[in-house]
């Protein structure tokens, strides 16, 4: 059914924005840092070590509604695509039109 695609692809996307969000974070800082030219963090781990240091631990998921809402749309578009060709392909025994 249709309500249980969409309810799965939906924990789909927050799965992904939770084990995302992280990099994300990461990402962000380091790319800040090299465009201020003021080198904050030697590395990813240092960016890392040093957030969870002053921020704590949860900083690592600063921005995780609006990473969600980025990824939730596109697992759903994804994952009914995906269902809707393996209905065509796999799934249905009548030889092509």
């Amino acid at each position: 059914p249709l309500a249980q695609r969409l309810g799965a692809a939906l924990v789909g996307g927050a799965a992904t924005a939770l084990a995302g969000c992280p990099f994300d974070v990461l990402k962000t800082r380091l790319m800040a840092q090299s465009a201020s030219g003021d080198a904050l963090y030697s590395s990813a781990f240092d960016c890392l070590f040093a957030t969870v240091r002053t921020e704590g631990f949860f900083a690592l998921w600063k921005g995780l509604f609006p990473v969600y809402c980025r990824q939730a749309p596109f697992n759903l578009g994804n994952y009914l695509i995906m269902e809707a060709l393996l209905d065509i392909l796999v799934r249905d025994p009548s030889p092509p039109r």
